[in-house]
């Protein structure tokens, strides 16, 4: 198999930053290989980040992928990064804050009970000034193990970093999570959060 274009999708975009998602029946080892996106290079910039379903008609995976370098038609991304190469019923939500750098929450809805296993950030700009601090609550009650630390040295555009929770993170169907910044850095910069619910249920 190869790259469909017409299985690729912006999720959000902002500052010359694009949060992408591909679906695709190939595997994984397809999928990683240099020049597989080269189709996509008018479109993929170096530093965009790209959310992977691949093998969707086997055993599914979920995962991660930043572009590298794009030159001359070419386009090579890092390897999947996968969220959790063991359990295909995993849910991802997507939640978007306009400015790291100014405290403030975003919320989002689970529509499965289950438990929190990743937290992930991807920062569109470099921050300034200090760290800063992304931490998930529930209730209003901090997520164990859920506070991302966004390091503002060398940092750019594209960045991630993750967490992974390791008690507090239940939710039930329709409760909200609430992502807050403590906007300790300086710099207007957006940054997108992936959270992965695996479900304590069959969600079939």
């Amino acid at each position: 198999m190869a790259y469909e274009s017409k299985n690729l999708s912006v999720m959000t975009y902002a500052n010359g930053f694009t949060f992408w998602h591909y679906t695709t029946t190939d595997a994984v080892s397809d999928v990683d290989t240099s020049g597989y996106f080269n189709d996509a290079s008018d479109m993929l910039r170096v530093g965009d980040v790209i959310v992977i379903n691949a093998d969707t008609d086997g055993t599914p995976v979920t995962g991660f992928m930043k572009v590298d370098s794009n030159a001359n038609g070419v386009v090579d991304c890092t390897d999947i990064a996968q969220v959790d190469a063991g359990n295909s019923r995993d849910v991802v939500l997507s939640a978007y804050l306009d400015d790291i750098s100014t405290a403030g929450q975003v919320y989002v809805v689970s529509p499965v009970a289950g438990d929190i296993s990743a937290i992930y950030s991807v920062i569109d700009g470099a921050i300034a000034t200090a760290d800063a601090t992304l931490t998930a609550k529930i209730g209003g009650t901090d997520v164990t193990g859920g506070a991302i630390t966004v390091t503002q040295s060398g940092s750019a555009a594209g960045d991630v970093d993750s967490a992974t929770p390791t008690a507090a993170n239940a939710v039930t169907a329709g409760q909200a999570i609430e992502i807050e910044t403590d906007g300790a850095s300086t710099n207007t910069v957006p940054v997108s959060l992936t959270i992965v619910i695996t479900p304590t249920a069959d969600t079939d």
